[in-house]
């Protein structure tokens, strides 16, 4: 199990993102004053589910062969998505999902849980990197990550892949 702790691309946020990650899931914790925050309703099943970046969501990019890598999206309504990509937001594929990942969201007083279930181990032998997306309600976005490598909040660099078990 590995902690992980995601900043803030703008350092303006007092926000607090933590990520509890192991090779077949996470919990990720949103804490602090989320009222700013523009929940979507929470679906009572998983589905996979497009652009969940314009709601809020978690995301875990995986390193593969060469320059490859796969973005999964876990949005805060309780679906998910994932994209397959040969390169630098190159060939973007939707690969078939056999055994789709279980997400149950909570939002209590001053706290946002995400637990996500993996039905296999799709991290522990690649580098990956944490981020999160987070719509206001006043609609702008906040965006969170283990490491920030651009000018620009964009979690699609090679280099933010730096985490591993």
């Amino acid at each position: 199990m590995k902690t992980v702790k995601l900043n803030d691309f703008f350092n303006e946020s007092q926000l607090n993102l933590s990520i509890e990650i192991d090779a077949f899931g996470f919990t990720a914790k949103i804490s602090g004053d989320i009222s700013q925050i523009n929940f979507p309703p929470i679906s009572s099943e998983s589905a996979r589910k497009n652009e969940l970046w314009t709601i809020g969501c978690f995301e875990i990019f995986v390193s593969g062969e060469n320059n490859s890598y796969t973005e999964y999206n876990f949005g805060f309504d309780g679906n998910w998505e994932c994209f397959n990509f040969s390169d630098y937001r190159e060939n973007q594929s939707r690969p078939k999902v056999d055994n789709p990942p279980e997400v149950v969201c909570e939002i209590s007083h001053n706290l946002f849980t995400q637990k996500v279930s993996f039905k296999k181990d799709i991290i522990s032998k690649n580098s990956f990197s944490l981020s999160a997306v987070i719509k206001l309600k006043n609609k702008e976005f906040l965006y969170f990550a283990n490491k920030h490598c651009a000018k620009t909040a964009d979690f699609h660099i090679k280099e933010a892949r730096s985490l591993s078990f």
